[in-house]
């Protein structure tokens, strides 16, 4: 392994050292602001990265991955310093903090995307199978990382609320210093390489099967009714239940713990239950844990503390969270796409999931305020269900006539 490798995986680790997001929700919560505000802060990171995920193949053709790594890991810092100064005692400012989730979520997406051509920059000639390693090594990497970072930035919010984000910011010009020291390849050798969408208007004619569209949906749909509730609506009910700040990052991360148990040993068991099975695990893991947040005063009256129904409740949609990839890609046929194609799709897909996870978040504002957190939950389990079941309805409406040459997938397939 060169030291270009090695820098690489430092980076992607250093990286993902977000100390602030298991107490980032504390964070504006702290400033006794409404709920709805709360959840507008977060919805602009989801939309700001998910535009943002849309405009990083452009700079791409314009700038060398190294560089937009650099300028998302920069603009990453200056979002967390926003949110330091529009939080400071006495100077508390909702422009600054809009702001600075803009910007961050802009830099996040930004790097995110830019971080397999800075593989490539690293890796330079590698094939793909052993670029696949090097993403396989970093994965558990990422992953620790992670669940560390979210424990210690807990007990750094719980000495002095900005300290946390004192330490992001650390990590992410610790990142931008780590990728400094890689080699860049000389400028014909760092040319943009092959699967990188270059004819835009070409690949936007792109029209996908049924089956392509089917599995797309099913993805944006459970991821947007995944991470809109950890996002919004586990730490609202976790803070309701006075949980010391130090041990946020500890519970929030059961959720980042079993999405990663699952990554890494559930492929071969989604795989032995079959599609169907996979798509039930997915389905009744999100219901479950949902259910299990809006019945936990009604549990508590049965013996089950709301704190252990609650655990139990955020694995369950940690699980569910890390089966969906597994289920998607064995279903989503590809193989007739080029590289450039394949991008594009996964492109949509996560835009999808960021739109839909946004309007999720504003509505929890909306409903929590004007009910309780309980009714948001159940609520959220009536949506999902009502948006598979409309999701049903369509694919059947949407039938090839049965004269015609069966389709790759058949309408029960979600």
């Amino acid at each position: 392994m060169n030291r270009n490798i090695r820098l690489f995986m430092a980076y992607r680790v250093v990286s993902r050292l977000y100390f602030h997001l298991p107490v980032l929700f504390l964070l504006f919560w702290s400033l006794r602001a409404e709920y709805s505000t709360v959840t507008l802060l977060l919805a602009v990171y989801s939309g700001a990265s998910t535009l943002a995920a849309d405009l990083a193949p452009r700079l791409s053709r314009i700038m060398p991955a190294m560089r937009l790594v650099l300028l998302g890991e920069g603009m990453k810092s200056l979002g967390l310093a926003l949110l330091v100064i529009g939080t400071m005692p006495g100077a508390v400012s909702l422009p600054m903090l809009l702001l600075g989730q803009l910007v961050g979520g802009t830099g996040f997406a930004l790097a995110l995307t830019a971080d397999g051509g800075l593989l490539r920059v690293a890796a330079l000639g590698a094939d793909a199978e052993t670029l696949g390693r090097i993403q396989g090594r970093t994965q558990s990497m990422m992953f620790i990382a992670t669940l560390v970072a979210g424990f210690i930035g807990g007990v750094l919010f719980d000495h002095e609320m900005h300290w946390a984000f004192y330490a992001g910011i650390g990590a992410s010009i610790a990142s931008m210093v780590v990728v400094l020291f890689i080699a860049e390849p000389p400028p014909q050798a760092a040319a943009m390489p092959a699967g990188v969408p270059a004819a835009l208007p070409e690949l936007a004619k792109l029209k996908l099967t049924r089956n392509q569209t089917t599995w797309a949906g099913f993805y944006a749909i459970t991821r947007g009714f995944t991470l809109a509730p950890f996002i919004g609506l586990l730490p609202l009910h976790f803070a309701l239940q006075n949980v010391d700040p130090y041990l946020f990052g500890l519970v929030l991360g059961l959720f980042t713990l079993g999405g990663f148990v699952v990554a890494l040993w559930g492929a071969p068991m989604i795989a032995w239950l079959g599609p169907q099975g996979g798509v039930w695990v997915t389905f009744g893991g999100i219901v479950g844990s949902l259910a299990l947040f809006a019945t936990s005063d009604m549990l508590e009256h049965h013996g089950i503390s709301i704190f252990s129904s609650s655990l139990v409740g955020i694995s369950l949609l940690g699980i569910a969270a890390g089966a969906i990839r597994s289920v998607v890609t064995t279903r989503l046929d590809l193989q007739q796409l080029t590289m450039p194609q394949r991008i594009l799709v996964f492109g949509r897909m996560e835009r999808q999931f960021g739109y839909l996870s946004a309007f999720l978040l504003i509505c929890f504002g909306q409903l929590v305020e004007r009910f309780s957190i309980t009714v948001t939950f159940a609520c959220t389990v009536l949506a999902l269900l009502a948006t598979v079941a409309a999701s049903a309805a369509w694919l059947a409406l949407t039938t090839p006539d049965k004269t015609a040459a069966p389709g790759p997938m058949t309408p029960g397939g979600c």
